[in-house]
């Protein structure tokens, strides 16, 4: 499958348990919230089927709240690579 940008909500979630479904080598996703749990899912199914999966996700929200914290454990619990973006990325910090 080619790369393809979703954006929610206007795009279901079925192309991204698709685009996971589909998957046969490698998976690289960036997500700001990672909390749906069918995602969660079918990324444990694609790695069972020894798709490589890099997930890059937010560790906190624009108001400093944390964020991923469940779905970075269950990920790395199953030996997913996770990273988190840089926390002041995207965070505008006032004047």
């Amino acid at each position: 499958m080619a790369r393809k940008l979703i954006v929610m909500p206007d795009d279901t979630i079925e192309p991204i348990l698709a685009a996971i479904g589909a998957a046969a080598k490698s998976l690289r996703i960036k997500m700001f919230s990672l909390s749906d749990g069918r995602v969660l899912s079918a990324l444990l199914k694609a790695h069972q089927r020894k798709v490589k999966i890099r997930v890059l996700l937010n560790p906190v929200r624009h108001s400093g709240e944390l964020q991923n914290r469940g779905a970075r454990t269950v990920l790395l619990d199953a030996g997913i690579d996770v990273l988190d973006t840089n926390p002041a990325c995207g965070r505008s910090r006032a004047a």
